[in-house]
């Protein structure tokens, strides 16, 4: 956001509006991902299709991994779960109680 020669109308309304810019520009992606695809693609190469969530603590990975694993269920493709959080404990347990629930081979 360039602000030479424009008049604000206050300084933290115009950080905002140029934080807001800066989250939409780095959160766009550049690019659209057909994941059915690709994950055909890596079967036909007798490949899997990795797909990794991170993020800090208390954020929504475990469900949103799990919404994932259901639509690719929905879509005939077979799942895995594997946890890796060696921090909270209780996190290792949710993922595999969705795991179960969705009848998902875990390793945790």
């Amino acid at each position: 956001m360039n602000l030479v020669g424009k008049k604000l109308a206050s300084f933290t309304s115009t950080v905002q509006a140029a934080m807001k810019d800066a989250l939409v520009c780095i959160l766009t992606p550049r690019r659209s991902i057909d994941i059915l695809r690709n994950v055909h693609v890596s079967k036909e190469q007798r490949k899997p299709y990795v797909v990794v969530f991170v993020g800090v603590n208390r954020v929504g990975k475990s469900i949103n991994l799990a919404k994932v694993a259901y639509w690719l269920q929905q879509h005939d493709i077979n799942v895995m779960m594997a946890a890796c959080d060696t921090f909270h404990s209780g996190a290792v347990e949710q993922l595999r109680t969705h795991a179960r629930r969705l009848q998902i081979p875990s390793y945790i």
